[in-house]
């Protein structure tokens, strides 16, 4: 992965990490101070939201695989409810 070198680059890789507008601006604001603590400090931040909404996706697929499950069962046994 190349060295990020400019706030355009900054932009694009946060509105991919889904970083809103207000976010970016300010991690892009921190950069160009060289306030490397305090990006890194919002930058794990947002992982952290980004770990736990994988977890809920998780966890939802974990559900939906149940559900079929129950539903492949009911279906040999001729029986949904």
């Amino acid at each position: 992965m190349q060295q990020v070198t400019n706030a355009n680059e900054w932009i694009r890789h946060l509105h991919e990490l889904g970083c809103n507008d207000e976010m970016t601006m300010q991690i892009v604001n921190l950069v160009q101070a060289n306030d490397i603590d305090r990006v890194t400090e919002l930058l794990r931040q947002h992982k952290r939201v980004l770990l736990d909404e994988l977890h809920d996706s998780e966890n939802k697929v974990d559900l939906l695989d149940f559900l079929l499950y129950q539903l492949k069962k009911a279906k040999k046994e001729r029986m949904v409810f």
